[in-house]
């Protein structure tokens, strides 16, 4: 759907992640859309995402590829929570650092997300005995 300038720096970005991660075209393409449908991102805002996941992979153990398979995953889930795609990457890193492989890590936050949005009755009587109480938080936050 994209046409011109914005079709030309979504593609270079993309290009940007294969390069940087050594990673799948068809990946990172995903990974590019990804970001703008997922976290509701502009042209130039990918382009931040990108040098964010960048810096990230000098800077940990988390790699461009790591990031790129994790977005498409995980991306709809840490937006819908009302986190970014700096969030994610912190939450990965912490995972990747903790000696979980990415795909894991993604699937183990895609989940542990889910769960917080629809808990089960035992983690709700846990966490009203600590005070808190989850569904309405959810409710609140819809």
């Amino acid at each position: 759907g994209m046409q011109g300038k914005n079709l030309i720096e979504v593609t270079k970005q993309a290009s940007r992640m294969i390069v940087l991660g050594e990673a799948d075209k068809q990946e990172a393409i995903q990974a590019t859309i990804s970001l703008q449908t997922a976290y509701g991102l502009s042209t130039k805002e990918v382009t931040e995402a990108v040098n964010f996941f960048n810096a990230a992979q000098a800077a940990t153990s988390t790699s461009m590829a790591d990031l790129i398979e994790a977005v498409p995953k995980v991306g709809p889930v840490v937006r819908g929570l009302g986190g970014s795609y700096k969030d994610m990457v912190a939450i990965m890193t912490a995972l990747k650092e903790g000696g979980v492989p990415a795909g894991e890590a993604a699937n183990a936050i895609k989940t542990s997300m889910g769960r917080l949005i629809n808990p089960t009755k035992a983690a709700q009587e846990q966490l009203k005995s600590f005070g808190i109480d989850i569904k309405n938080i959810v409710s609140k936050n819809e």
